[in-house]
């Protein structure tokens, strides 16, 4: 046992290093830790933290054999401590074990070594937890030894509360509670609690008769017919406050907390009305069908002595006429407030819903995990041989579960036997996993599934079934086309919380719902063969008309598995362009990318030269997008020399690929070749995309009157079709203008793509915002530059393409420079130059380069500034615009294009300024 609780020894007192002991307490509260936190938090900035940490280990384990348990980069302790097990009682209600075990506070007393802020904080921080655990235990029990009328008991509970070490400071309800505890047996310390109540509102028992009154009958003491407070509500925070609120000021005597069975709905019902401290009495209805056994509980739980305030009818979705209920218990007294949960919805007049969803599970608090990370590793915690929850791993659990709480901690208790990313992938595979191997008497989402299942009637039965293929959400046209469900039957299963309403006409089911839907439906084979064909027919269509919305990608991934199952290729071939349309307005192009690939292999098994043609270039265009730029090339030089109708789009692929990779001369004779054409097929939408990319193209070799002409020429086609592609058009020309120096004229033409962007291309938006940050750089607002840059990072999100992300630090580098905030434009610099090398894009790797030598002139070091711009005008692949500043900023003409200068000489340079830049980064170059 180690010992933490007003002391620190383990081992009977034969270790006594006060470091070790404390990495004890810290590994036995915390669990399974890396060592690189380890390091970080006892040594921090120490240059030989790994050193003091492998010797600190190294006594603990011959000191106390067995304590420590080392697995590669993780540490773990097999000793069990004194506050360990006092939160374990707090977790669980027992009052009495929690001061039982209080001891003292935690490490009160003990001379601990210097400790840095971290760790500090860590032990003042476990040191008021542990105080709060223990006062709300002292005062519990000493509010029920005063409802036996045990005042003088209760007096010295209260105090000892009143004045415990350690503890944070008392929150108005507990020095409420203090107050007429102590003054109900005329106990002093009431007037010290009763000063500092001063100028707050807070009503205190002005005699001790009255506080004696307080706790005697009738009145029950609060919480006293309720079941132990449970275990702290994890997040849940706004809705804790909708529903006090309600139950203490709304004119609705009703609150019903609806939402799926193993949302917490019970869970956060006890826990508020533990909170709200009046008489409180728990009504547990499951499986109480009629009006009479209804009644019945209600009166069982009425029974003992007391005038209750608030009660809580827990599963009121059994009963047939639940309303009917409601409403009597209103009229029988009107003093009562009712807190109910329902699966099912129910309506009133004096009826308020609060409806549950899964914890959060998207947005990390200041401590770095969800909400429903959180409760995965406090649940975790409770098995100590367990290895450490790798934070990545569990957030992708709780995702994978939709933050559903049930879920989450049936997961947690499998961290003893899989890590946390094994236990992931598995999840991934077959979320039924999670009913294997649990206690018997567990509820787990099976048996919440087969309850609600079998309250349904039969036709509800059959369209939840008949769902089961959707993934991700659907419309109603969808579901009506692809099973025969009726908005009637729709809004009947939202009432159920069987579904939930997304918006925009759309619904969705919780994972593991369908997952149990799935197998109802499968069991009636021929019904599951006719929907999931419906479904893939449905989605496939909707991929090769590209009218599929980005929330449809799910759906889309199961079609198109379905359709590789099939090995139907010209259905393949047919979507493939809808797929690489999609994957990109969703922001999936790995998975389009891996989806294209297995489609492939099905068109190659078929050998379908047509159908390798067209889903190779779709391929390649992906690879594009993500930057995999040798693989992309050779995609696209197949699918130019297939022939057939994918030519003129393997074409447009190749040119891009060989422009990215810095070849530009070889990029416009495929420009010119597909140009030639479109205009020879009469194919104006082709012409107009290739007009585009050569003006691109001659604006990079310095041709900016020919480019310019070429885009007002598509801009005027644009504006009058007001189709796809003004967004692009008004981005391409915005960014001419700019580079032109005409600001004024640049910021309106980009304005307006913005404005077009917003309703009708929104994935260009960030790509709009960009080019605006660097107008209004060139301008000399750097902060409105900042600005944009900041919105377009948010809108790009963090599975931004490479180039976007690569540009949004290039020009958020140069605003930074601009304002003169050197190691912010050191760090971007580095960052986007390092992702364009990687990803083999030349010119953006020599602009990034010319970006570099301004960071390193500004720093001052002129002469490695010059020397890295004197080589890149050598550079033949070095853009025009790139060139003209280079020039300005030496001050010389232009040495003669070195032709022999060679991808391995750029890579050269790429390291050089690397290491350059690291000086002012802290980033490691690449060797």
């Amino acid at each position: 046992m180690l010992r933490t609780l007003g002391q620190l020894s383990a081992g009977g007192g034969h270790f006594t290093r006060p470091q070790g002991l404390l990495l004890l307490a810290y590994l036995a509260l915390e669990g399974t830790r890396p060592r690189q936190e380890l390091r970080a938090l006892f040594w921090p900035g120490h240059p030989e933290a790994a050193a003091h940490l492998r010797v600190t280990l190294a006594r603990l384990k011959q000191g106390l054999p067995g304590a420590i348990l080392t697995q590669g980069e993780t540490v773990a302790t097999t000793v069990v401590a004194d506050a360990a097990l006092l939160l374990r009682a707090h977790e669980r209600g027992d009052h009495p074990a929690v001061v039982e075990q209080f001891t003292g506070a935690f490490l009160d007393g003990v001379a601990l070594p210097l400790l840095g802020a971290a760790l500090e904080e860590w032990v003042f921080a476990t040191r008021e937890a542990i105080g709060s655990c223990v006062r709300e235990a002292l005062l519990h029990l000493a509010a029920r030894e005063a409802g036996r009328g045990a005042f003088g008991e209760a007096a010295r509970l209260a105090h000892r509360a009143y004045v415990l070490r350690g503890a944070p400071e008392p929150t108005l309800p507990e020095l409420q509670r203090l107050h007429d505890l102590l003054l109900a047996a005329d106990h002093p310390a009431a007037r010290d609690v009763r000063a500092e109540t001063r100028g707050f509102d807070v009503p205190l028992a002005p005699t001790a008769l009255a506080a004696r009154q307080v706790w005697q009958a009738p009145r029950a003491p609060p919480a006293a017919h309720l079941p132990a407070r449970p275990t702290p509500v994890v997040g849940r925070e706004a809705e804790r406050e909708r529903v006090l609120a309600l139950l203490r000021e709304a004119p609705e005597r009703c609150i019903v907390l609806t939402g799926p069975g193993g949302i917490g709905k019970t869970h956060l019902a006890l826990d508020l009305a533990h909170e709200l401290g009046v008489d409180a009495r728990l009504v547990d209805l499951a499986r109480a069908h009629t009006s009479g056994d209804a009644t019945g509980r209600v009166d069982a739980a009425l029974a003992p002595p007391g005038q209750p305030e608030l009660l809580l009818l827990d599963n009121l979705e059994d009963l047939e006429d639940p309303a009917a209920l409601v409403a009597a218990l209103l009229a029988r007294d009107p003093r009562w407030r009712l807190l109910v949960t329902s699966r099912s919805r129910l309506a009133g007049p004096s009826v308020h819903e609060v409806h549950l969803e899964g914890l959060d599970h998207r947005h990390p608090r200041a401590g770095g995990l969800t909400d429903a990370a959180t409760l995965f590793m406090r649940r975790a915690r409770w098995s100590r041989s367990a290895p450490a929850p790798d934070p990545a791993g569990v957030e992708r659990i709780v995702r994978l579960l939709h933050g559903h709480p049930l879920a989450v901690e049936l997961a947690a208790g499998w961290s003893a036997a899989l890590p946390a990313g094994d236990l992931a992938e598995a999840l991934a595979g077959d979320l039924r996993l999670l009913d294997e191997h649990a206690p018997p008497g567990t509820t787990t989402p099976r048996v919440v599934f087969s309850r609600s299942w079998a309250r349904l009637p039969p036709v509800l039965q059959g369209a939840l079934a008949g769902l089961a293929p959707f993934e991700g959400g659907f419309g109603r046209e969808a579901a009506a086309e692809v099973c025969g469900t009726t908005l009637a039957q729709l809004a009947a299963l939202c009432d159920r919380a069987l579904l939930r309403g997304v918006g925009a006409g759309r619904f969705d089911f919780h994972p593991l719902l369908g997952t149990y839907a799935r197998e109802a439906l499968e069991a009636d084979g021929p019904r599951w063969q006719e929907v999931r064909e419906r479904h893939r027919r449905h989605f496939m269509h909707g991929l090769a008309a590209r009218t599929l919305g980005e929330a449809d990608f799910g759906n889309a991934r199961a079609a198109w598995q379905a359709t590789c199952e099939a090995a139907d290729t010209g259905g393949l071939r047919e979507a493939s362009p809808g797929l690489r349309f999609l994957a990109g307005r969703a922001r999936r192009l790995a998975e389009g990318a891996d989806l294209l690939r297995r489609a492939l292999e099905v068109a190659g098994a078929a050998d379908d030269r047509e159908a390798l043609g067209e889903l190779g270039t779709d391929l390649a265009w992906l690879h594009l997008q993500l930057g995999h730029l040798d693989a992309a090339l050779g995609l696209a030089r197949a699918g130019a020399g297939a022939g057939g109708p994918v030519r003129p789009r393997a074409l447009h692929v190749l040119a891009a690929v060989l422009q990215a990779l810095g070849r530009p001369q070889e990029a416009r004779d495929h420009w010119q070749v597909l140009l030639d054409l479109a205009r020879t097929n009469g194919d104006e939408a082709l012409r107009l995309r290739t007009l585009e990319s050569l003006a691109i193209l001659d604006e990079q070799l310095g041709q900016p009157g020919a480019a310019e002409r070429a885009y007002l020429e598509v801009l005027a086609r644009r504006r009058q079709t007001r189709g796809p592609g003004l967004a692009r058009a008004l981005l391409n020309y915005g960014a001419l203008l700019s580079n032109l120096d005409r600001l004024p004229e640049a910021r309106r033409i980009l304005d307006e793509g913005c404005r077009w962007a917003r309703d009708e291309e929104p994935s260009l938006l960030p790509w709009l915002l960009t080019a605006l940050s660097e107008v209004a750089r060139k301008q000399g607002e750097v902060r409105e530059a900042l600005a944009w840059c900041a919105s377009a990072l948010d809108l790009a999100g963090s599975d931004a393409p490479p180039a976007l992300h690569g540009l949004l630090l290039d020009v958020r580098a140069r605003a930074h420079l601009a304002g003169g905030a050197l190691p912010a434009a050191a760090r971007d610099a580095w960052q986007s130059l390092d992702e364009s090398w990687r990803t083999g894009a030349l010119g953006e790797t020599l602009d990034r380069l010319a970006l570099a030598a301004s960071v390193l002139a500004q720093a001052g070091e002129t002469q490695q500034a010059r020397h890295l711009r004197s080589r890149l005008l050598r550079e033949p692949a070095l853009p025009h615009w790139t060139r003209a500043t280079l020039e300005r900023e030496l001050g010389e003409a232009a040495p003669t294009p070195d032709e022999a200068g060679t991808v391995g000489d750029v890579g050269t340079l790429v390291v050089e300024a690397l290491h350059q830049l690291s000086a002012w980064t802290g980033h490691l170059a690449p060797s």
